[in-house]
């Protein structure tokens, strides 16, 4: 009497390795922050800027700062100076023009009042009648408060030096001046730094459980499955099955709690989303300019969050089909770099910088409009909100963007395989429409649904993924197999014919998708099955445009059947598989 041998099963070890780097990536995001931020338990207190100028010429001049330093950072006084050599003004209402003002090609502009932008040539002409040193304290000192809605977020603090204090000849030194610019972010009161803390650190705990519950969970369920069910009803004898394993951020990304959390963290931190400003309007220290670049990356939450919320707009207002899944990474990358691009163009263009500054509302304003300077406090909470609202925006850019270039790949495509695939497309859509005007169909007795073997499809091999989940399919070696091996992703037709049954319609989810490699008696790999969690099917449609029936068979994963006519989807039953399988093939 014959025996029946349970198949192996295990973790293809790349994909744990990778899996495990990009959970690891999610879970410390929320603290991904203090690589710029301040210790949360340093014991300093934020000043004035009046209290803290005069003592800044002291600790930074051509003596204490090496001749090559045009932008650092000081961790013991939590600051970032900045110095920057410009050539004198001789006669002031020659240098008032925009093309003239030398202050525009000064590190830290951004932040200048508008009546130092303005009375520039004149500081630098008082500055030529003052004593050199920076003992002497006739240095031109200009010092003003950056607020949020009133509260301090940073002390500004702005100086001139006569002479070339980056060690230029002596020729040069005659006609120059340096200027010195310290921005230093206000350090909060301790209660507020460890409720912080203790914020981001439940932000970690609510992504690991994110992860672990609606994710990893369901991995370890479908590999209990496959130790004693065969992968389908169909499946012939397999002696051994091996999982390469997604990755978790969609599944992190759709939650809109967690995206909304994020921007009020974000919110929380406006003097250091202003320190990161500055650093990448400098390319003189590249590592604070990197930093900066990250730092300004976290405002992806941003897109994330208009993702989230227009995922559920769109299917209560049935339009799922005005928006395509966005690409996480895609935005990811572009969060990046547009966050920090933004600043870097408008400190390149001086009229889109003076646009950028009048956004700044200043207040406690000096009477006296004669001197150099009369503004000591500004407040960004205007220019934060156009910011983030940019940020916001950014989905709807990226698709734009995605869109021309797709227009512009169609263009330089040959016409009659462009008609091919533009009738089609427009088939499945003119029938989408038909079959929405319809309403429920109801039960359809014509038409025989019966659990067929998993076919090869579009969806289902290793091209149709995102570049991130493509690259992690290629290190664990899946690029190199047949096509014709890959079967599964029965999900995706529907979603492309009816978004409305897919439960994320603005975030793309294929990251999650594991696929299952199964071996014969002599170790060949004879298919490779694309698996998609259940929980990414809306079951809750009821009448758009039919209703999907529910069924279970004898598998380790289910399996998502269609009854088609003329083309058209016209039923659809979700086999699910044993034990309740979250997986459907």
């Amino acid at each position: 009497m014959g025996t029946t041998t349970s198949p192996e099963v295990h973790f293809h070890w790349k994909s744990i390795l990778l899996t495990s780097c990009f959970f690891t990536n999610l879970l410390f995001m929320p603290l991904k922050g203090y690589l710029s931020e301040g210790s949360p338990f340093t014991t300093d207190s934020s000043v004035e800027a009046s209290e803290f100028d005069m003592t800044l010429p002291l600790l930074f001049n051509a003596s204490t700062m090496a001749p090559t330093i045009m932008y650092d950072y000081d961790s013991q006084y939590g600051l970032d100076v900045m110095r920057t050599v410009v050539a004198d003004v001789l006669d002031p209402t020659d240098a008032t023009t925009t093309t003239l003002n030398p202050v525009y090609s000064i590190l830290g502009v951004p932040y200048f009042p508008p009546d130092v932008k303005r009375n520039w040539p004149w500081v630098l002409t008082s500055t030529n009648h003052t004593t050199a040193g920076p003992l002497h304290a006739t240095h031109t000192i200009i010092s003003w408060n950056i607020t949020i809605l009133t509260a301090s977020a940073s002390t500004s603090v702005l100086w001139v030096v006569p002479g070339n204090d980056l060690g230029r000849t002596a020729a040069t030194s005659n006609a120059s001046s340096t200027v010195y610019y310290v921005y230093r972010p206000v350090v909060k009161m301790m209660l507020w730094r460890l409720v912080k803390l203790l914020y981001r650190i439940g932000l970690c705990v609510w992504i690991f459980m994110l992860c672990t519950t609606h994710y990893y969970c369901h991995v370890y369920h479908l590999y209990n499955n496959l130790k004693t069910i065969p992968l389908h009803v169909t499946s012939p004898a397999m002696t051994r099955y091996e999982i390469v394993v997604g990755e978790p951020t969609c599944v992190v990304l759709s939650n809109p709690w967690l995206c909304l959390a994020f921007v009020m963290d974000i919110c929380a931190s406006t003097e250091y989303v202003g320190q990161a400003c500055l650093r990448v309007c400098q390319t003189e220290n590249w590592l604070y300019f990197g930093l900066g670049l990250l730092y300004l990356g976290r405002t992806v939450w941003c897109a994330y969050s208009t993702l989230t919320i227009l995922n559920i707009m769109l299917k209560r207002c049935h339009r799922t089909t005005w928006f395509a899944p966005a690409n996480t990474t895609v935005l990811a990358v572009a969060a990046t770099w547009a966050g920090g691009g933004i600043v870097t163009i408008q400190k390149q263009w001086p009229k889109v910088l003076d646009l950028y500054t009048s956004l700044f509302v200043p207040y406690d304003v000096d009477t006296d409009v004669s001197k150099l300077h009369h503004i000591g406090h500004m407040d960004i909470a205007l220019i934060m909100a156009v910011y983030l609202g940019m940020m916001c925006s950014l989905p709807f850019a990226v698709a734009a963007c995605s869109g021309v270039w797709n227009a512009v790949q169609r263009s330089t495509t040959k016409m009659p395989t462009l008609t091919r695939k533009t009738s089609f497309v427009s088939i499945l859509i003119a029938t989408n429409r038909r079959l929405s005007s319809i309403g429920s169909i109801g039960p359809i007795h014509a038409m025989e649904m019966v659990v067929e073997p998993p076919k090869h499809t579009v969806e289902s091999s290793f091209h149709s993924n995102d570049f991130k989940h493509r690259l992690m399919l290629w290190f664990c070696n899946l690029g190199k197999l047949n096509h014709d091996m890959y079967t599964g992703g029965s999900v995706y037709p529907l979603f492309q014919q009816c978004p409305d049954y897919q439960s994320q319609c603005t975030i793309s989810q294929r990251g999650g998708d594991c696929y299952v490699l199964s071996y014969d008696r002599h170790d060949h790999i004879v298919e490779v099955t694309r698996v998609t969690l259940v929980s990414q099917i809306d079951l809750t449609v009821v009448h758009r445009p039919f209703r999907i029936n529910q069924l279970t068979t004898n598998a380790a994963v289910g399996r998502f059947v269609v009854a088609k006519k003329s083309d058209a989807i016209r039923a659809a039953t979700l086999h699910r598989g044993c034990s309740n399988s979250p997986w459907v093939s």
